[in-house]
């Protein structure tokens, strides 16, 4: 913004244009004054003039520029929607510790933390459990504060051979040092979670109060249909109910993934434009549970609304993963009684929404 140097008489000195992109002066009848530089608001330079040939025209100004400075964002990917009279913002990229920046005028959020979901276990497998599952409305924070993510990859499955098996990964939200919410990975199979894992052939695992349930037990001999054995494994925990029993109720099944939370932060067309959650009957749900594995012949378990992945059965079919950035628990191995049999599915990678 530096001004616009004067014009003169022909023969004389004009003036130079100052810093900042003014434009210099004229100082001849048939030399107009020197344009200010785009994008800096330097002034025009001042026309030129001789007494008895008239003046030139004096030179333009140049054109303003409007300059931003922040504070980039180390996260990948954030994306974000308008959803009424809400902006939501989405973490989806498996990440840790990464960081950005409340918009200043901000004063209050809600959000929704989700891990990621347990692995499924091999052979007549458990369920993995759904990640956990931490919501608040109402949060008070102060403009501009920094915000500290971490979005909680899912666990891994067993592989056929029986190893590799894993929880999922915490999700943590992190605002202006105050850590406000640790979602706890899903179980595997047989393991304590967020959600816990369904069992391959005894009791279920715990999940976390308030984040998560129970995994479902497993059968043995004869609890499931199936060409020989009939073993079958438990239903995954979800954060909205229990894994279901293996054989619940008599129904010669695998159990089923636990029933997935709904959440009110988000409509459902926000979600389908994050591409976060599973949108089902009007209501978007994270964190269901995967469904237990089963024998050659029996009858497939069903994963829970929410990312949960359904159940195998017999030792070819398509090992099924959860749903990435819903939590969801991977589904159990099918197998044959001779010996062959799938791995576990992964579970979903977690989420968190503000």
């Amino acid at each position: 913004a530096g001004g616009g140097g004067g014009g003169t008489e022909t023969g004389g000195t004009a003036g130079a244009g100052g810093i900042g992109g003014g434009g210099n002066g004229s100082n001849a009848s048939n030399a107009v004054g020197f344009d200010g530089r785009p994008n800096t608001g330097g002034g025009g330079g001042g026309s030129g003039y001789h007494e008895s040939n008239g003046q030139t025209l004096a030179g333009n100004g140049g054109s303003g520029v409007v300059v931003l400075r922040y504070i980039a964002s180390t996260c990948t990917s954030p994306v974000s929607t308008f959803d009424g009279a809400f902006t939501v913002v989405a973490f989806k990229t498996t990440q840790s510790n990464c960081t950005w920046t409340l918009p200043s005028y901000v004063t209050s959020i809600d959000y929704l933390v989700v891990a990621g979901g347990g692995g499924g276990g091999h052979r007549h497998g458990g369920g993995g459990g759904a990640g956990g599952l931490l919501t608040q409305t109402g949060q008070s924070v102060a403009g501009g504060s920094t915000v500290t993510v971490t979005v909680g990859a899912g666990g891994t499955g067993m592989s056929t051979t029986g190893t590799n098996m894993t929880n999922g990964g915490n999700s943590v939200l992190t605002v202006a040092g105050t850590t406000l919410a640790t979602a706890l990975g899903g179980g595997a199979q047989g393991t304590t979670g967020g959600s816990g894992g369904g069992s391959q052939s005894s009791t279920g695992a715990a999940g976390t109060t308030g984040q998560g349930n129970r995994g479902g037990n497993g059968g043995t001999t004869g609890f499931c249909a199936g060409i020989d054995s009939g073993w079958c494994g438990g239903g995954g925990g979800g954060a909205g109910g229990a894994g279901q029993h293996a054989d619940a109720n008599y129904n010669n099944k695998p159990g089923d993934g636990g029933i997935g939370a709904t959440t009110s932060l988000l409509s459902t067309t926000a979600a389908t434009t994050l591409g976060v959650g599973q949108v089902s009957g009007g209501n978007v749900y994270f964190a269901g549970g995967g469904g237990g594995g089963a024998e050659t012949n029996g009858l497939r378990a069903s994963g829970g609304l929410g990312g949960g992945a359904n159940g195998m059965v017999g030792p070819s079919d398509t090992v099924n993963h959860g749903t990435a950035n819903t939590g969801g628990g991977g589904g159990g191995g099918g197998y044959l009684n001779s010996g062959s049999q799938t791995g576990g599915g992964n579970g979903g990678s977690g989420v968190v929404i503000i």
